[in-house]
């Protein structure tokens, strides 16, 4: 008699099941109702204050480098780590030395690359735009800043009695903020002049950011449980 062996769920169906557990996960995370307040907010900023679309490029590449700042507080307030890093040819040990090296390499890197970024900004949206009023990049970073800071707070409290992966919290950042990123640069290559194609970027790049950060938020845990059942808690 043939044994039966039954069919594993094709690749759709796994998609799917970790997508479910993905929007549960977010829906439970109240650093995702932040980071969509602030979205929200920056892009009211923008219509009162009257924002042009390299206006809210800048604004979105001011977020991402408060995210960076972010990750490298994290480094830095690491106790347990798993994974495997390299720091001056030597495996990553979690000493002050090592956390402070691995900040400021990272810190380094994701600076040239938003170097890079901002010049593109500068130079090639809206050329014949003056740039937006101070105090409407401030508020807006102020919001980010606030939405950031409350998740990070959060981070750093449950990290303390876990094991992040050290290789994945250094990647992270730039695999955070890519997609966010994409999306800027397709906004500003298609021009995004009128308001209704403005405000569908607007969108897109707060899906884009929320998605990602329950993305990232998912990876870190599953890396947290893996790390405590190899040491058998």
């Amino acid at each position: 008699m043939p044994e039966f062996r039954p069919k594993a769920p094709n690749l759709s169906v796994r998609v799917a099941a970790g997508g479910r557990e993905l929007a549960l996960e977010a829906r439970g995370d109240s650093s995702v109702y932040g980071l969509i307040a602030a979205n929200v907010f920056a892009i009211a900023v923008a219509v009162v204050t009257g924002m042009g679309l390299r206006d809210m490029m800048l604004v979105y590449w001011i977020q991402s480098l408060i995210i960076g700042a972010s990750f490298v507080i994290r480094i830095m307030a690491l106790r347990g780590f798993s994974g495997r890093l390299a720091v001056g040819g030597e495996p990553f040990d979690g000493s002050i030395g090592h956390k402070l090296s691995t900040s400021l390499k990272f810190a380094a890197i994701y600076g040239l690359f938003h170097a890079g970024y901002l010049a593109v900004i500068v130079s090639d949206v809206d050329p014949g735009r003056d740039l937006g009023t101070i105090s409407g990049y401030l508020l807006c970073a102020l919001g980010f800043a606030l939405a950031h800071a409350y998740s990070l707070f959060h981070n750093i409290v449950r990290e303390r009695n876990a094991s992040p992966d050290v290789h994945l919290l250094v990647m992270l950042p730039f695999w955070r903020v890519l997609p966010m990123h994409a999306i800027v640069f397709i906004g500003g290559s298609a021009g995004f002049a009128s308001p209704v194609a403005f405000y569908g970027f607007a969108v897109l790049k707060l899906v884009a950011d929320v998605a990602m950060h329950a993305v990232e938020h998912h990876v870190l845990q599953r890396t947290d449980h893996k790390a405590d059942s190899d040491s058998g808690h």
